[in-house]
């Protein structure tokens, strides 16, 4: 009797000792990843406060400059130099926007994700993104609005680079308890068996496992590539 409770008792300091190193490998995840964050969000609003400006001011003198001189080849130089201005700062912006889209924190996470399939759609004219969801996402916590529209940015940059697809829907639904994210393409797909070890796909798991969701990854060559995504509720709020 006494070697039962004695192996009882070892046996329940083993599960709490392994429940202890488990919540606490979570909070360390967690920590690292809103620490990477927000050094995001730092550098994307360092590039647009000092960068930007510096690049826009240098550019409306160079205007001022090309609208005042009378020589052409001197003119034609400048307005060329205000065009290398202009895309830098278009590039500029756009590295900044990925970084930490603005409209996530100001507009919510619906308005980042239509925001985010706009670009994506400018880029690649003969591609259609479908949007869906019957989700009151405001209601998130800014933790869960971050890791989604970071899934959703991974999961359609992936499938640009890899799924040749012309169509494709990102859908965001609520169902007993969950709420389920979906992205489905119609791309060339790919044979499940190969192994697959791209960061995107990584940064994705470790994003769901933050929210104790699961992931996975239908695929068939030829016939597409669907991820999907199962978050409890409460993990949402």
């Amino acid at each position: 009797f006494i070697s039962i409770n004695r192996y009882k008792t070892a046996q329940e300091e083993k599960e709490r000792a392994l429940r202890e190193l488990a919540g606490q490998k979570e909070e360390n995840l967690n920590a690292l990843v809103i620490s990477i964050e927000n050094e995001r969000r730092r550098i994307a609003q360092d590039l647009h406060d000092q960068f930007g400006v510096m690049l826009s001011a240098i550019q409306m003198q160079l205007t001022v400059l090309s609208e005042k001189t009378d020589e052409e080849a001197f003119k034609k130089q400048l307005v060329k130099i205000v065009g290398d201005l202009s895309e830098a700062n278009r590039d500029l912006r756009n590295i900044s926007h990925k970084l930490m889209p603005g409209s996530l924190s100001k507009s919510g996470l619906k308005a980042a994700v239509e925001e985010l399939i706009s670009r994506i759609q400018a880029g690649n004219p003969g591609l259609n993104i479908y949007l869906y969801t019957n989700v009151e996402v405001s209601k998130f916590s800014e933790k869960a609005r971050l890791h989604l529209f970071r899934i959703i940015q991974e999961g359609l940059h992936n499938m640009v680079k890899h799924a040749a697809a012309s169509e494709a829907s990102v859908q965001l639904l609520q169902h007993n308890g969950e709420v389920l994210l979906t992205i489905e393409d119609n791309g060339k797909g790919f044979d499940k068996a190969e192994k697959r070890t791209g960061i995107g796909l990584s940064n994705m798991k470790r994003r769901t496992l933050i929210l104790n969701g699961k992931l996975n990854v239908d695929s068939t060559p030829g016939r597409g590539t669907t991820v999907s995504v199962s978050i409890p509720k409460e993990e949402l709020f």
